[in-house]
């Protein structure tokens, strides 16, 4: 057995597919008592250094509203974390990439095949769509702005997350 790890094994996963979250119960109780209170922002703004949890937080809140879509719930309002089973259906589909409730916009690659450092006009008028058609569930859709991009056009990091529409 080799002491050397391989890329996969040390293979980081994508925020997308991580049920966990660390060192952010503070933000994480502030979300959770924003959706209970039934009057949670149209917009959160999740700022930090790179790497710190702020996308895992966003998927987080994301799963929490598009599997718990009453806010009233009893389930809701007895959670104590925005943690949803990695196995429930919405979880599965939001790791897949699959929901139709969440629209993620993230860098794309330029004719060259190179990472873009901003998301284009095109890709940001899909929120246009999005936004402007009947929810999937419920009325609830999420939005996630890419944090590296958010950086690249503010200068700093940050993260969208959450939106409401009727």
């Amino acid at each position: 057995m080799s002491a050397r790890k391989t890329e996969q094994e040390i293979a980081v996963r994508h925020p997308r597919e991580t049920p966990d979250l660390f060192g952010h119960r503070e933000a994480e109780t502030a979300l959770l008592n924003a959706y209970r209170s039934g009057r949670i922002p149209h917009a959160w703004l999740i700022g930090g250094a790179q790497g710190i949890g702020k996308a895992t937080l966003a998927y987080r809140m994301a799963r929490f509203v598009l599997t718990h879509r009453n806010p009233q719930a009893a389930s809701v309002q007895r959670a104590e974390t925005l943690a949803v089973d990695p196995s429930n259906s919405v979880a599965r589909q939001i790791t897949a990439g699959a929901h139709g409730g969440l629209l993620v916009l993230e860098r794309g690659l330029n004719d060259r095949g190179v990472l873009r450092t901003v998301i284009t006009v095109d890709e940001t008028r899909e929120t246009i769509s999005f936004f402007g058609s009947t929810a999937a569930v419920d009325g609830w859709r999420v939005w996630r702005r890419c944090a590296e991009t958010a950086a690249a056009d503010r200068g700093d990091a940050g993260d969208a997350a959450a939106g409401r529409s009727a």
